[in-house]
Formats: C-alpha cells, sequence, structure tokens
C-alpha cells in the first residue's frame, strides 16, 4: 500500500511532539544545522524553488521561504496544510509559499510539472510501506545536482531502544503494537536499506546525522529537561560523530542528485 496515514485530528498533540518537547527541540535544533549547510552549497543569492513534502505545519520551509526562497507545501492532511497557511500568515512568508492537500503517490500537476532545487521530506517515509517508490518520486522531483533533506524514522535504534528496555514481545512481533498509536511510524527505515536504494536511485549522501543519539536512551527520564541545556550541548558534538550518528532515533540525510537523468 502507498496510503499516507493523515494526522487530521491530532494537530495539537502532532505539534507538542514535534516542537514543543525536549525531543522535538532536538530535531529542530539538529535539522536548521544541516538546512544551513544545504544553503551553503548553492551560489550566494540563488532564490531556490523548493518542495516540502509531507510538510506539517512547513516549520523549515517557512524559514526558508523568509529568506525570500519560493516554496510550494505538500501534504495529505487537510488540517495539517490549514495550520501551514497560518503558521505562514503568522511569520509574513505566505507570499512565498503554496499550498497543496495530496499524497506524493497522487500529486498535483503544478507539481509534477517542475523541478526542484531542494526537496525536504521530513518523517514521511516511515509511513509508507514502499519506501523505494516513496524515494524515486523525490528524485524525479529534483533538478539535477538538486539537494534533499531525508528525515526517517530509524528501525536500528528501534530495536535498540527495545532491547534496552526488554520491551522484547515488541520486538517479537516486528514492532507492531496491540495497541492503536497513530503518532507511531509503522515502517520505519533500516539504515543499510535505505542506503543502498539512494546508491541506486545516484543520490550521494553528502552528509548524515543522527538525531538524538542518546537522549532517547537516558534512564532518568527528568534529566531531559532539567539539564536539557547540557543535553543539546552534546546531542549537537556527537550527532556527525561516525561512532554514535546510527544510534539516533531518527537520521537526517543531505543528498544530491548525481546523474543527468
Amino acid at each position: 500500500m502507498n496510503d499516507f496515514v493523515s494526522f487530521d485530528g491530532l494537530g495539537s498533540t502532532f505539534l507538542h511532539n514535534i516542537y514543543g518537547s525536549s525531543k522535538g527541540k532536538i530535531r529542530t535544533e539538529l535539522v536548521e544545522e544541516d538546512l544551513e549547510y544545504v544553503l551553503g552549497l548553492f551560489p550566494t543569492g540563488q532564490k531556490l524553488e523548493i518542495l516540502d513534502l509531507g510538510c506539517g505545519i512547513g516549520y523549515f520551509s517557512s524559514k526558508l521561504a523568509a529568506l525570500n526562497h519560493h516554496a510550494d507545501l505538500c501534504d495529505v492532511s487537510e488540517e495539517m496544510i490549514s495550520n501551514a497557511k497560518q503558521w505562514a500568515e503568522e511569520r509574513n512568508t505566505i507570499r512565498n509559499q503554496d499550498f497543496y492537500c495530496a499524497s506524493a503517490f497522487s500529486l498535483p500537476q503544478e507539481i509534477t510539472s517542475r523541478k526542484y532545487d531542494l526537496i525536504l521530506c521530513h518523517a514521511v517515509m516511515e509511513w509508507v510501506e514502499d519506501h523505494e517508490s516513496l524515494l524515486e518520486i523525490l528524485r524525479s522531483l529534483l533538478k539535477q545536482n538538486g539537494e534533499l533533506s531525508l528525515l526517517v524514522y530509524n528501525k536500528d535504534a528501534l530495536l535498540y531502544q527495545s532491547l534496552i528496555v526488554g520491551n522484547f514481545s515488541y520486538i517479537a512481533c516486528g514492532f507492531k503494537s496491540k495497541h492503536k498509536q497513530k503518532l507511531t511510524p509503522q515502517y520505519p527505515v533500516t539504515p543499510s536499506v535505505l542506503e543502498q536504494m539512494l546508491r541506486e536511485q545516484k543520490l550521494t549522501v553528502q552528509r548524515k546525522t543522527g538525531i538524538r543519539v542518546f537522549h532517547d536512551y537516558v534512564r532518568d527520564k527528568k534529566i531531559q529537561t532539567e539539564k536539557f541545556d547540557l543535553i543539546l550541548r552534546f546531542e549537537k558534538e556527537y550527532a556527525r560523530d561516525p561512532r554514535f550518528i546510527n544510534l539516533g532515533r531518527y537520521l537526517h540525510y543531505i543528498c544530491r542528485k548525481d546523474d543527468l537523468s
């Protein structure tokens, strides 16, 4: 199946989990660092054409729109698109943004007829069973030498944490919870498998970042808030350390489309 999960009705919960918690703040800080790196790959002053696929509220694409880049925002959830428009209006970036409600597998012609300098696809792949087809779509929408910002939920880290806490039944049933948890990704991504697909698609990884390489493993959960500044400092220090990257609950890949097709 290639249907996306819609977060209609879960907007406030989603926003808190992503932007209002310690884990969400780590994620936004590290992704922002990576996007600053991406902008440095383009000529100074170039106005980028950006696609934010699975945009949520458009947190990062609004920041890019504030720099006078143009962004198309697309999400399968009508509620998220409504939130994204409100977010853009409040930040006076809506003049540089267009909004579409659709899934990646049924994109409107306004998007499929274009090529983009930069595509953001954050926390989308783990909600789609067919990772390869999604990656093919992303690649097809990129310009030659365009950049893909791909944030994925790490299955290896999920396994590791489940082993640490002794959640063996969860592992045994293939990470399928007995209870419906709509905010728990259904198809977590195995890094080695994804990286092979990236190579096959001629998408060259230029930068790889582990998001929350130790935050989620801290035994005393009070430390996550009481010593957040220190946690953030060390997350940034070790996020791109080869010894720790693959411990990240999420992995952020910056990839360039290399071939001429």
